[in-house]
């Protein structure tokens, strides 16, 4: 028999919009234990926890300061890309 390993993950959800807010949309990530304990990510939550990152996409305007918080949260992700999960609804 053989044994499976199993990942413990994290996972985050977030919606946007209200019942009579459309349209609505639905995320999720899920990012590996080890993955999430890691330095860089570490360092990206505690920018997150202190506000000196956010993430209020709907909020976007093009405000030069969002833009850049977002393009380091995308390029961070994306370098992890085999072991992230993302979908939305």
């Amino acid at each position: 028999m053989r044994s499976l390993k199993t990942e413990t993950l994290n996972v985050f959800f977030d919606e946007s919009g209200k019942r009579k807010d459309k349209p609505n949309l639905m995320g999720a990530l899920s990012i590996p234990n080890n993955l999430y304990a890691s330095p860089v990510f570490e360092l990206l939550s505690q920018k997150m926890r202190d506000g000196l990152l956010r993430l209020h996409w709907t909020e976007y305007t093009g405000y030069e300061k969002l833009k850049q918080d977002i393009s380091e949260v995308v390029r961070i992700l994306s370098s992890y890309h085999q072991m992230i999960k993302f979908f939305v609804i």
